[in-house]
């Protein structure tokens, strides 16, 4: 019997959270998933993702092309704002990256993997980790598996550039919710101004959402807001009442990159 497409050809999105793993097919199946037994732990998100990876995927896993990429949220990816710096070169942004991770206090920067955002010379720049023992090991099981694995990917800064088209200048807030299941959601909120990065801060999800920009703007320092862009499941809609300029963009949940 001659194999399947699926068999031969596939593309995952592997998304790791506080609670659990879910391995989420982009031609629309139901996701396979698989909870943590720690909550926020790295080596019970490497059980959960050996375990999908061992048993949710098409088989054999070996002939064909099969993709995976990766998006990590929740303990497993933290964010915040380089100041602009003369650097010439990717390698002195991430450099200042860990120099301002420990600065901040947290943690030891060996035991993180960093990334920073492009941006045009003279703009500050969006830094995101996360943790390098989870990123190594995932690296080792699609080799081990056979897969091809992609980008990962911090979940907040891959909402931003999925929606990089669709966010116009200005004074402007973009926040994305982060859904826990059993837990309060979190708000990602980041300030920009005409196109430059002036701030981040990350929040209890709680209606009214407003409020929720509004205690992030004064945290903050944000200036008045022209627009507000809230990056969220479609059933949440209804959280743009109240916010400056609101306008919804949808979230991408399992979804390819």
């Amino acid at each position: 019997m001659a194999p399947s497409a699926a068999t031969v050809c596939s593309r995952q999105v592997l998304w790791i959270d506080d609670e659990c793993v879910r391995l989420q097919s982009t031609t629309g199946q139901a996701p396979a998933q698989v909870a943590l037994s720690r909550t926020g732990d790295v080596a019970a998100a490497l059980v959960a993702v050996e375990t999908l990876l061992g048993s949710a995927l098409p088989r054999p896993r070996r002939r064909g092309l099969h993709r995976v990429e990766v998006v990590v949220s929740g303990a497993f990816a933290c964010y915040f704002i380089l100041p602009w710096a003369p650097w010439p070169r990717p390698a002195d942004w991430l450099a200042s990256a860990r120099t301002k991770f420990v600065l901040d206090g947290l943690g030891a920067p060996e035991s993180w993997r960093f990334s920073v955002e492009d941006a045009p010379w003279g703009r500050a720049r969006m830094a995101a980790a996360a943790p390098e023992a989870l990123c190594a090991r995932i690296a080792r099981l699609c080799k081990a598996q056979a897969l091809r694995l992609g980008r990962i990917e911090p979940a907040f800064t891959r909402a931003l550039s999925r929606h990089a088209a669709q966010v116009e200048d200005g004074s402007i807030a973009i926040v994305e919710i982060e859904e826990r299941a059993g837990r309060r959601s979190i708000a990602h909120v980041g300030f920009r101004n005409e196109k430059q990065w002036t701030g981040y801060i990350a929040l209890p999800a709680v209606a009214p959402i407003e409020h929720v920009v509004r205690d992030a703007a004064f945290l903050c320092g944000a200036a008045s807001l022209q627009r507000t862009y809230l990056i969220a499941p479609a059933c949440m809609q209804a959280l743009m009442s109240g916010l400056p300029g609101g306008c919804w963009l949808p979230s991408h949940a399992g979804s390819a990159p």
